[in-house]
């Protein structure tokens, strides 16, 4: 089921699969495909794309919209194999940019800074959001079913 632009309520846990590729017509092309914890048969899909964004840019605005979705009290399992995204948010290394002003330890400034800013935020609102790579066969799965829906 495609799901509206209204926020989910996701009392229980939920996990999403996100997967960004280049658009044919430039710019990257995101898909995610979720579902409730003990729910397998609900699967809910989220799209879209952004016409002038790198792979990186758009992995960041599709994981800070993706999580635009749901209600602030959300518990969710974001899971990618982009390690940008994930490595970076699984050690909220967001928080030490912002103490050090969005400058890195090498003292160049934080590639994308406004678009981490966004998603740190949108990630802030919730319960708990965890972060993985899709080593579980569930992951695996719900990731491929996003890949597909990106094409």
């Amino acid at each position: 089921a495609v799901i509206a632009d209204r926020p989910l309520v996701s009392v229980r846990p939920y996990t999403l699969a996100l997967h960004c590729r280049p658009a044919v017509e430039g710019g990257c092309k995101w898909a995610a495909t979720g579902r409730y914890a003990r729910l397998p048969d609900e699967l809910s899909q989220f799209g879209g794309t952004y016409p002038d964004a790198t792979i990186n840019q758009g992995y960041l605005q599709a994981a800070a919209e993706l999580l635009g979705k749901f209600r602030r009290d959300s518990r969710l399992t974001i899971v990618s194999t982009h390690d940008y995204l994930i490595k970076a948010m699984a050690a909220r290394r967001y928080e030490w940019w912002d103490a050090n002003g969005w400058i890195m330890t090498d003292g160049l400034p934080v590639k994308n800074a406004a678009l981490w800013q966004n998603l740190a935020g949108a990630a802030q609102r919730h319960a708990k959001v965890s972060w993985v790579r899709p080593y579980a066969v569930e992951h695996r799965n719900l990731l491929e079913a996003a890949a597909e829906l990106s094409r």
